[in-house]
């Protein structure tokens, strides 16, 4: 019988290997991506939980008074918040101010509270700290501010910095406070809600993942870190994204016009107590990366939302501060925000800072009006300006 060479065709692989070779495959994969996750959470710690932050019946959440906690996102320092008697995050008692002083209070959202941002580094903070250089007299600030946007706290945090006999009230907005639904803003409950229907089981697995895998939100950190890619990915977010669209869908317009509502009824009050209030809008990471030189696609409009803010801040006779104008003018602006968190870092709240002061400076009815010289004023302007 003649033997031929076998060229390998007919090789039949033992039905052990059929088990044996996907087992190392994936074993291979868990020892990498768990040597992934180690190094992750070494290289980037995280301490989300305020230990100060606790439920309240009317507000939701507030914090607790005379009280310290540290907090860090991945992406960020380690922050040391302490929050006075008022449960406040502010360096100063919230009793009555010290005769001679200037007090300046801060409401809002996350943004203001300076959320993942060290204390001296929050915007509230930096005005203060520049107009006491600037206007050579004692300035206190008190951050009501509160962690989260709703509808209703945002005006129980307005009547509870009304009652601190503020020489000035300062707010800011931007585009994710509003994406929540205001159907019930008007009814303020004196009891919690009730909580939502849990989700898919498929969503709570993927949002499991997301909070748990600190590999994924450093991949997600490194790939958001480029402007553009974050920015095309989040112009695919749908009704999440549209505020940068024109004309406004029927969900933005919606908020836009209960935020007019909203506003109404601060101005009103503001104004009947002789209190100017500011507000101050920031722009989202990816519209400031369109701001400030990320090529705009066909149909999106940067500037339309802070510009129809900015007319309902006119047609009450708030006090309006865009800083898209100032984030504009900045190279790379993308780059002083938190990729994956999204809210400003404490470079992004400089720009802040010095946009809020500078308006308070040039107001010619302002208390803070002349006191600083046109050599300092220029000094300011040129900061922002780098």
């Amino acid at each position: 019988m003649e033997d031929y060479p076998n060229n390998g065709n007919d090789t039949v692989l033992p039905k052990r290997d059929l088990f044996v070779i996907p087992l190392i495959v994936f074993l291979t994969l868990v020892c990498l991506l768990g040597a992934s996750e180690l190094l992750a959470q070494y290289f980037y710690p995280t301490q989300p939980l305020d230990a100060c932050q606790i439920p309240d019946d009317t507000m939701g959440t507030r914090f607790k008074p005379d009280c310290t906690s540290t907090t860090k996102a991945p992406e960020g320092p380690w922050v040391t918040n302490h929050y006075n008697d008022c449960g406040s995050r502010s360096a100063t008692s919230c009793a009555a101010k010290p005769e001679g002083t200037l007090r300046i209070v801060a409401f809002g959202s996350s943004l203001t509270q300076g959320y993942i941002v060290p204390f001296e580094q929050i915007y509230p903070v930096r005005v203060g700290t520049a107009l006491e250089t600037l206007c050579h007299r004692s300035i206190d600030i008190q951050d009501v501010a509160s962690i989260g946007y709703n509808w209703n706290r945002a005006k129980l945090d307005f009547n509870q910095a009304l009652k601190l006999d503020p020489d000035v009230l300062i707010t800011s907005i931007v585009p994710f406070d509003l994406e929540k639904d205001p159907e019930d803003f008007e009814q303020v409950s004196s009891a919690p809600a009730s909580p939502p229907p849990p989700p898919p089981l498929i969503n709570r697995i993927y949002v499991a993942i997301k909070q748990q895998a600190r590999s994924a939100y450093v991949a997600q950190y490194f790939y958001f870190k480029n402007a553009k890619a974050f920015t095309d990915l989040y112009l695919l977010y749908g009704e999440k994204a549209d505020f940068l669209r024109t004309p406004f869908t029927p969900f933005w317009q919606k908020r836009l016009d209960t935020y007019e509502k909203l506003l109404t009824d601060m101005a009103d009050q503001a104004q009947a107590a002789n209190i100017p209030l500011i507000l101050v809008y920031v722009p989202q990471r990816a519209q400031v990366a369109m701001l400030s030189g990320t090529p705009t696609p066909p149909g999106v409009d940067p500037w339309a939302f802070s510009k129809a803010i900015g007319d309902i801040a006119t047609r009450h006779g708030i006090i309006y501060v865009n800083t898209s104008d100032d984030f504009s003018r900045l190279k790379n602006a993308a780059d002083l925000y938190y990729p994956v968190d999204g809210h400003p870092s404490g470079a992004g709240h400089a720009v802040i800072a010095d946009a809020v002061v500078s308006r308070l400076i040039n107001m010619s009815d302002s208390k803070f009006a002349g006191c600083a010289s046109p050599s300092s004023i220029a000094s300011l302007q040129q900061r922002t300006a780098l």
